[in-house]
C-alpha cells in the first residue's frame, strides 16, 4: 500500500496503520517531521528498520530547507508516479 502523508503534525495513529513493505511519501508540510531530532524521529527510524519504504519529494524538501537522514529516499515527481503505478491501494492522510 502507498501512504501519502500531507498533514502536520503527523499523528502517531496514522503511523501505526502503516505495515511492513508499505511505501510512505511525506508531502507538503509533513516533510518537517523527517527533520533530524523531530518529535516522531524515533518512530520513523523504527519504521525504516521494519522495511517500510520512506520517501520525500525533493522539491518539497528544498522549498522548506529540510535535511533528512539517509533512511529517507529523496524522490522526484516521476518517481512518485511510478510508486502510484506500483501500488494498487493508495491512502492519503490529510
Amino acid at each position: 500500500m502507498l501512504h501519502l502523508i500531507f498533514q502536520l503534525p503527523v499523528l502517531q495513529a496514522v503511523l501505526d496503520r502503516i505495515s511492513m513493505g508499505d511505501d510512505v511519501v511525506f508531502l507538503d508540510n509533513a516533510v518537517y517531521q523527517l527533520q533530524q531530532g523531530g518529535v516522531l524521529n524515533d518512530k520513523i527510524l523504527k519504521m525504516a528498520e521494519e522495511n517500510i519504504n520512506l520517501y520525500a519529494l525533493k522539491d518539497e524538501l528544498e522549498v522548506r530547507s529540510v535535511d533528512v537522514d539517509n533512511y529517507v529516499s529523496i524522490m522526484s515527481y516521476s518517481d512518485l508516479v511510478e510508486l502510484t503505478e506500483k501500488n494498487k491501494l493508495i491512502k492519503s492522510w490529510n
